[in-house]
């Protein structure tokens, strides 16, 4: 394994040092180019130049995108940099881990990771993988890394030197139990290092979300963040506004199959939520169904119906005029009507009148 030589005073590491780490021994894990050289494409360079370059140090590092974007297989390669690279020459002996929400999403960092070790026969001589407790060993250097999942008996009485948050997006509400046992984990540990890589979560209250408000708000300068995401007033079906959140998009993402989605979310209104939360990574909460209606008062006053299975609802206090309405059905826990329906977001110029969470019957 290549090694870069340093002054002997020189411990700091750059991202420099990483990306010739990963670009010399981290190899493709799967798909048709397995086994071939990895070679990081800019933007994947000015992610770790984003962590690792930081003037005053980064203590956290957030980064957003759509789905299929490659960021588990990018945190696997800044894994094996801190297991047997660069940052694990100057902290020899550290842990490290993953977190997840599911045992199963813990385990595809490491996955992806143990199959770079086992691709690499110079990686393989020093990095030991125990599969049945989703951990590697740099026998080496003494650096250990374990997968942990929201699920785990228990993640307290570590000392992690990093943590890499995977898929933190899907924690609903403010708190994790998981989040926070690690990073008040980390005291004894000189410079700890802590990389969130996820989708946005669904609403501005969700854990995810909050983190990367703040840290957009800049009061932290040891907290870093890359948000990837397409603005909200723009055409989301547009090819051009699709690619501001996935930077992959042309290359390892298959643009074709991406438009597919996107023409599907156009025709079936349903489908739109998701693909605005998933595919351009925006805070739209996946299980509002949106049902555009053009027929006027009568095709809504039957969407009613079938929401709500029921006519009492009187329609005509809500909207006045004829024209093109939306109507989102969501669960609500206090319905006034007993019925599941969020309904009558008016668009097209048609006004809207009162509260229909607190119509009357």
């Amino acid at each position: 394994m290549p090694r870069r030589k340093r002054k002997p005073a020189d411990d700091k590491v750059t991202a420099a040092d990483v990306i010739e780490f990963i670009e010399t021994v981290c190899f493709i894990p799967e798909g048709r180019l397995v086994g071939k050289r990895l070679e990081l494409f800019d933007w994947q360079k000015d992610l770790i130049r984003l962590i690792y370059n930081n003037p005053h140090g980064t203590r956290r590092a957030i980064i957003s995108m759509g789905r299929k974007n490659a960021k588990t297989t990018l945190a696997a390669c800044l894994l094996l940099a801190h297991l047997c690279g660069p940052p694990a020459k100057s902290k020899p002996n550290s842990q490290l881990f993953s977190a997840a929400q599911s045992r199963d999403q813990a385990g595809i960092i490491f996955s992806l990771a143990a199959k770079m070790v086992r691709i690499n026969p110079a990686l393989a001589r020093i990095v030991t993988i125990q599969e049945t407790a989703k951990s590697l060993i740099c026998t080496e250097l003494g650096t250990r890394y374990r997968a942990l999942s929201a699920d785990a008996t228990t993640a307290y009485g570590l000392s992690p030197q990093l943590v890499i948050h995977d898929e933190l997006g899907q924690v609903r509400g403010p708190r994790s139990a998981l989040y926070e046992a690690l990073e008040t984990a980390t005291g004894a540990q000189e410079n700890p290092l802590s990389i969130i890589i996820s989708t946005q979560a669904p609403t501005d209250a969700d854990l995810f979300s909050v983190l990367i408000d703040d840290a957009l708000a800049g009061h932290d300068p040891h907290t870093v963040v890359k948000l990837y995401t397409a603005p909200a007033d723009l055409d989301p079906f547009n090819e051009t506004i699709i690619a501001l959140a996935n930077p992959a998009l042309g290359t390892f993402l298959n643009t074709q199959e991406v438009l597919a989605m996107a023409a599907a979310a156009k025709r079936m209104p349903a489908r739109e939520a998701e693909y605005r939360n998933l595919i351009l990574n925006q805070r739209v909460e996946p299980t509002h169904a949106h049902v555009r209606f053009t027929g006027g008062l009568e095709s809504l006053r039957r969407a009613g119906r079938f929401a709500c299975g029921s006519d009492a609802l009187r329609w005509s206090r809500f909207i006045r005029g004829r024209g093109p309405y939306r109507v989102g059905f969501n669960r609500m826990a206090r319905w006034q009507v007993a019925c599941a329906a969020d309904i009558l977001v008016a668009i097209g110029g048609v006004e809207r009148k009162g509260d229909s969470r607190s119509a009357s019957v």
